[in-house]
């Protein structure tokens, strides 16, 4: 790889080199396939992830946290010949979401031999936009912020009827379905939340922890349609309740620069 990188630099210097190869996985590492090591030589990683929801989150989300160069992973959308592998337009517009939350900084899309509709195009626009909405209002680092948490609401209740009789269940809501992601500095963060339950939304509690900043303004809401409200310290450790919808986004941002 190096060979071919050297190669092509001496035809033009300016060149970005990326690879087309597989997600960045620490399984794939112990097995001799560390993407990483292709650094600095690669650009840009393009690691191949043809499948979506939880399976693809997690694999973009690892590649991204152990490689340094840009992750832009390739998304098989459709293709006749491998028809049991395509994805719909929701299911697009969430691994988009989850590459652009766990740090990618865009994706390759495959298609097959034929075009994909409207649907699609109205799905990539949209994670576009919303990708760069939230990165506007906090820019990404790849830096952890350590003072907030994701935790499930314990409030969560659901009623069953037993002998006629409605009869109120407190679930614990481990938020199976749920992948959070946080980035920001050391008083301004963005919490992004992506919930993939096809049926159930879901509700998480964003709490300040440790020795957090001071007192704060927390904005909850996509940007367009956000609500902000001031915060004591004290408050934003009992936490704030968001709900995520079934494949859908949610976002917080807390502001706590004075």
């Amino acid at each position: 790889m190096k060979l071919h990188c050297n190669l092509i630099h001496e035809i033009d210097p300016e060149v970005a080199v990326g690879l087309c190869s597989w997600r960045g996985s620490q399984w794939m590492a112990d097995r001799g396939g560390d993407i990483a090591r292709f650094e600095p030589e690669a650009a840009f990683h393009a690691p191949m992830i043809y499948t979506h929801g939880l399976g693809f989150h997690n694999a973009v989300l690892e590649t991204c946290r152990r490689t340094s160069a840009p992750v832009l992973p390739f998304i098989e959308i459709h293709d006749v010949l491998i028809s049991y592998r395509s994805l719909t337009p929701q299911q697009l517009r969430m691994n988009l979401l989850a590459t652009g939350l766990s740090g990618g900084e865009g994706a390759f899309m495959w298609v097959g031999m034929e075009c994909f509709d409207a649907g699609y195009m109205k799905m990539i626009a949209q994670a576009v936009r919303e990708i760069a909405a939230l990165r506007a209002v906090v820019p990404f680092t790849r830096e952890p912020v350590e003072w907030l948490a994701v935790a499930p609401a314990s409030d969560e209740k659901r009623s069953v009827t037993v002998d006629g009789k409605e009869v109120a269940i407190v679930s614990d809501n481990p938020l199976p379905h749920v992948r959070a992601h946080i980035w920001g500095t050391d008083d301004k963060a963005l919490v992004g939340l992506l919930n993939y339950s096809n049926e159930s939304p879901h509700r998480a509690r964003v709490k300040l922890v440790g020795d957090g900043p001071r007192d704060c303004t927390v904005t909850s809401g996509l940007p367009g349609e956000t609500r902000k409200i001031e915060m004591s310290a004290a408050a934003l450790r009992r936490g704030v309740t968001v709900e995520i919808p079934p494949q859908g986004l949610a976002a917080l941002a807390v502001d706590c620069a004075r």
